[in-house]
């Protein structure tokens, strides 16, 4: 677009020229018509002047535009590499819960296991009072077992004794 109001510019230039130039050869005649030659010829040199300052905010602003574009892409990637890290923190969050999950289905077992253990414990604790009661019995019965063998072995030598004295022919 710029260059085409560049060339229209040039253009109007050498129309302007040529203008003056006709204007010349006429003379006396052509002195208006040189009036507005000279001022097609200012039209010209500002249409210049603003096209230079039209290309020169064209640029500007295809700098500034690539300045953006570089910005947009920059914003781009850190809003990948943050829906990436967002994604990766899920990912590990998911990964924290099944390792919880299991663990506490590993507590519960644990706490089975010690309660089983206890109940048995208590189990084997009760059949080692009763061995304990049986052992004292059987203790207290040996005693009386023994006192009863001292008795018999009395009365077997009291009786022996006394049959010793009949003798029979």
């Amino acid at each position: 677009m710029v260059s085409l109001i560049g060339n229209f510019t040039t253009q109007t230039q050498l129309l302007a020229l040529n203008a003056s130039i006709e204007a010349t050869r006429a003379g006396e005649y052509g002195r208006g018509f040189s009036v507005v030659a000279d001022e097609v010829r200012s039209l010209a040199r500002q249409s210049a002047d603003a096209t230079r300052e039209v290309e020169k905010l064209v640029q500007e602003i295809q700098t500034e535009t690539g300045a953006v574009a570089t910005a947009m892409d920059m914003g781009i990637q850190q809003v990948v590499g943050g829906t990436n890290l967002v994604n990766e923190t899920r990912q590990q969050l998911n990964e924290i819960v099944a390792a919880t999950a299991k663990i506490s289905q590993l507590v519960q077992g644990i706490t089975q296991a010690t309660l089983a253990q206890t109940q048995q414990s208590q189990l084997v604790t009760q059949a080692m009072s009763d061995v304990a009661t049986l052992a004292n019995k059987n203790t207290a019965q040996s005693g009386q077992l023994s006192t009863s063998f001292q008795e018999l072995m009395v009365t077997a030598q009291q009786l022996q004794t006394s049959v010793g004295q009949f003798k029979v022919n």
